[in-house]
């Protein structure tokens, strides 16, 4: 008896954000893995684009974290820093194995604040 088996690539993870701190310029999250496609999860990643004004993401800058350490960085609070100021970024996340990569999560708009103080005239 011949006995077939696939490996597929992971379903599209789910991101969960669970604070947003648009004055540190951060954002803290979590995330739920999906199906692994009887490969398992090697490594997680958000990304995290410039929105342009007319919607679109700037691929040009972008603020990507990846792990493999799911102990510190998987469905525990995670905590993305470094953002710029007065920005807006759209941020999906991936799920990657031996075999494929998954297609992003939803999209997630997040807007930081600016620095400094504006000059009243």
């Amino acid at each position: 008896m011949l006995s077939l088996c696939c490996s597929a690539g992971p379903a599209v993870p789910i991101l969960c954000v669970n604070e947003t701190m648009p004055s540190t310029h951060s954002l803290t999250y979590s995330y739920v893995l999906g199906d692994d496609g009887n490969s398992p999860v090697e490594q997680v990643t958000i990304s995290c684009y410039e929105v342009t004004s007319n919607g679109t993401l700037d691929t040009t800058n972008t603020y990507r974290r990846t792990s493999s350490d799911f102990a510190s960085f998987g469905c525990s609070s995670n905590k993305l820093t470094g953002l710029a100021p007065g920005t807006t970024y759209g941020c999906r996340l991936y799920a990657a194995n031996a075999v494929g990569k998954s297609d992003g999560s939803a999209r997630f708009d997040y807007t930081t604040v600016a620095t400094g103080k504006e000059e009243i005239t």
